[in-house]
C-alpha cells in the first residue's frame, strides 16, 4: 500500500466484486434487505438462513479474498465505530471508542491551544453525530473520562460540550463563519506562535501552526529506502568544475539525472547558447564533476525553487561561479546587504563541521 493508487484501486476491485456477488445472488433470489461498504467492512441486513450463502458467495470471487462474518448478539452489532441497535421497529445508534484508554494529543504537551481544543471538539462531535438521543448522556461520559486520561481541565471540557451541544440539537440554522482568504503555515513555538497568529490576523490573515520534531523521526527509523541522488527531483543542484574551483548552480522539476544528461549533451554538442555549464567547459576545455553533483535544496514550488537558484548563485559571488548573469538578474537588491552576513555564517558553520569532522576521525585513528 505504498502508492497513493493503492486505496484508488483496491476501492474499484471491491466494487466490481461486490457489483458481481450481489447480481449473481439476486438470480438465486437472495436480495438483502440492503447492504453498505466503506472500504472494507461490509453490513448487511439479510435472512438469517441467508446469511452463509452470503458469504460463500462473496469467498467464491477471489480466491486471494476471505470474508469473515459477525452477526448481531441481542439485537446489536458493532460496525465501525457505532454500535448499531434494533429496537421499537428501527435502528438506533451510539458511538464507542475502541479504546476508551486511547492516547489522544495531551494537554500538557507543547502544541498550540488550537489544536487541543479541536480534539475535544472532534470526539464531543463525533459522539454527538454518530448517537441516538437516546444514548447521548453516556457516550459524553465516555469523551470525558477520555479526555480526563490525556489531563484536558474538567472546565474546558464542560464548556465544549455544553456549546457543542447547544449547536447540533438547539440551533435552527448553521451560523456561516467568514474564514480569512490567506493562509500560512509556520512551525509552531510556544508563546511566539500564539503572538504571531494575533498579528497575522488583524491583516486577514490566517496562522496554522505545524510541529517539527515528532517522536517517528527522531526515534523510530525509516521504513522507506532513502530515494537516490539521481532519482530526486524539484532540486537545486551544485556541479564543479573538475579543472578549476568554479561551480555551476541550477534547478530543474526533472530527476537530477536526466538534467544531468542534458547538460552533458550541450558540451557534447557544442551547444554555445545553452547554459553557463556548457558555454564554460566549451570555451576553457574543462570538464565538469557531473558524479559529485550536490543538491542543495529541495523545493517543490517553482517561483520558490527559482528564488532558491538566485540565491545560491548570489551566495557565491559572481566569481566563484559560472552562470550566466540572467539566472540570477531577478533577484531583489534589497537583499543585498545581508548576503556578506549570511555568508560568513556559512562558512562559519562549515568550518565547524569540518572541524568536528576532524576531531571524530583523529578520536578513531587514536583507538
Amino acid at each position: 500500500m505504498g502508492s497513493p493508487l493503492s486505496p484508488v484501486i483496491a476501492s474499484i476491485a471491491l466494487e466490481r466484486i461486490e457489483k458481481a456477488a450481489l447480481e449473481a445472488l439476486s438470480e438465486r433470489d437472495i436480495i438483502p434487505v440492503f447492504y453498505k461498504r466503506y472500504v472494507d467492512d461490509c453490513l448487511v441486513c439479510a435472512k438469517l438462513n441467508e446469511q452463509q450463502s452470503i458469504m460463500d458467495m462473496f469467498n467464491g470471487m477471489h480466491q486471494r479474498l476471505k470474508f469473515t462474518i459477525e452477526q448481531e448478539v441481542d439485537g446489536k452489532i458493532k460496525f465501525l465505530d457505532m454500535i448499531i441497535r434494533r429496537e421499537e421497529g428501527g435502528l438506533t445508534t451510539e458511538w464507542f471508542p475502541k479504546d476508551e484508554n486511547g492516547r489522544y494529543l495531551d494537554f500538557g504537551s507543547v502544541s498550540p491551544f488550537s489544536h487541543k481544543v479541536n480534539t475535544i471538539v472532534a470526539l464531543v462531535d463525533r459522539a454527538l453525530k454518530l448517537t441516538n438521543v437516546k444514548y447521548r448522556e453516556r457516550t459524553l461520559k465516555t469523551v470525558k473520562n477520555i479526555l480526563n486520561i490525556n489531563n484536558y481541565p474538567e472546565q474546558l471540557v464542560a464548556k465544549i460540550v455544553k456549546e457543542r451541544t447547544h449547536k447540533m440539537y438547539n440551533s435552527l440554522s448553521e451560523e456561516k463563519i467568514e474564514q480569512a482568504k490567506n493562509f500560512i503555515t509556520i512551525p509552531y513555538c510556544a508563546g511566539l506562535g500564539e503572538k504571531l497568529a494575533r498579528y497575522f490576523k488583524q491583516y486577514d490573515i490566517n496562522v496554522a501552526f505545524k510541529s517539527l520534531d515528532k517522536v517517528k523521526n527522531t526515534i523510530f527509523t525509516k521504513t522507506k529506502d532513502k530515494i537516490p541522488k539521481e532519482k530526486t527531483a524539484n532540486v537545486v543542484y551544485d556541479i564543479k568544475c573538475g579543472e578549476c574551483k568554479k561551480s555551476y548552480i541550477g534547478e530543474t522539476s526533472q530527476f537530477l539525472h536526466k538534467r544531468l544528461e542534458q547538460h552533458k549533451n550541450d558540451v557534447k554538442n557544442k551547444k554555445v547558447g545553452g547554459s553557463g555549464l556548457a558555454q564554460h567547459s566549451i570555451e576553457y576545455g574543462h570538464i565538469f564533476d557531473f558524479k559529485n553533483t550536490n543538491i542543495l535544496e529541495k523545493v517543490s514550488k517553482y517561483n520558490t525553487r527559482i528564488c532558491a537558484e538566485m540565491f545560491h548563485i548570489k551566495i557565491r559571488g559572481d566569481s566563484d561561479v559560472v552562470n550566466k548573469q540572467k539566472d540570477s538578474i531577478n533577484f531583489k537588491s534589497a537583499y543585498n546587504s545581508i548576503l556578506p552576513k549570511i555568508k560568513t555564517l556559512t562558512d562559519k558553520c562549515k568550518h565547524n563541521i569540518k572541524s568536528k569532522q576532524i576531531t571524530t576521525n583523529s578520536s578513531v585513528d587514536d583507538r
